[in-house]
């Protein structure tokens, strides 16, 4: 189960940090893929048969705990950031057959030397970081044309079975965009981003959630902006 095309999603995310968007960063991401916002503990599944290639038990790297199953259909996954992983490492160290839909692990905020980075002000809300490789090779980076070597999940996710539909950073950016232009009475701060020449204005629910969540106005670039946002507004749901 679970073709290239027919991928089911690993959690129920319904926002995102975009494949697109990590290789805009600057510096752009070494292992570009989609950050699934999703309360800590949130179980992780299969999108696909496969078996085990790796995983890493440790907080200590950026990734934290991780998994990684090469599918029965040529493409190579790894998910990261876990609080736990469910799977023994007996069975994880032995390649073990997963079937798709079962779980794999929990998720959370672990990597970087922490184990759960997102209650730094810093840093965004706690979340899944997936990549996909089209082969079970994996690789880091970019080609020399400025190809990444991993591709879209996000392309390859089944388009039926009720899943949610993804919120990404450039719809969530021209979602807010508009309603600050429908609500331009309650304009109440300005966040500068992309060239700090032009000015992102939001309105005053906005405004609480930043000051909320302890973020303070100042110069940062769009992807800054648009990450705080969504790790704001998932600190602002875990702490109604």
């Amino acid at each position: 189960m679970g073709g290239s095309g027919n991928l089911l999603m690993p959690v129920p995310a319904t926002s995102f940090a975009s494949f697109s968007s990590h290789t805009r960063r600057n510096p752009p991401s070494t292992e570009p893929g989609t950050d699934m916002f999703v309360p800590i503990g949130t179980p992780v599944i299969a999108p696909a048969d496969g078996r085990i290639y790796g995983y890493g038990d440790t907080i200590g790297p950026m990734t934290g705990r991780w998994v990684g199953i090469d599918f029965d259909n040529g493409m190579r996954w790894r998910s990261m950031h876990h609080s736990r992983l469910t799977l023994s490492r007996a069975f994880m160290g032995s390649r073990g057959f997963v079937r798709a839909g079962s779980t794999v692990a929990l998720s959370g905020a672990s990597g970087y030397g922490y184990e759960d980075w997102s209650r730094l002000s810093t840093m965004p809300g706690a979340h899944t970081h997936v990549t996909l490789w089209p082969t079970h090779v994996t690789r880091f980076g970019y080609d020399r044309n400025g190809k990444p070597y991993s591709i879209d999940f996000m392309n390859h996710v089944a388009k039926s079975g009720g899943a949610a539909t993804p919120i990404t950073e450039e719809e969530t950016m021209s979602m807010q965009i508009a309603k600050n232009q429908d609500d331009s009475s309650k304009v109440s701060s300005r966040f500068i981003w992309g060239d700090g020449k032009q000015p992102q204005i939001i309105n005053d629910s906005t405004a609480d959630i930043f000051k909320d969540a302890g973020v303070k106005e100042s110069p940062m670039s769009r992807d800054r902006w648009l990450w705080l946002l969504e790790w704001a507004k998932n600190r602002a749901r875990s702490n109604p």
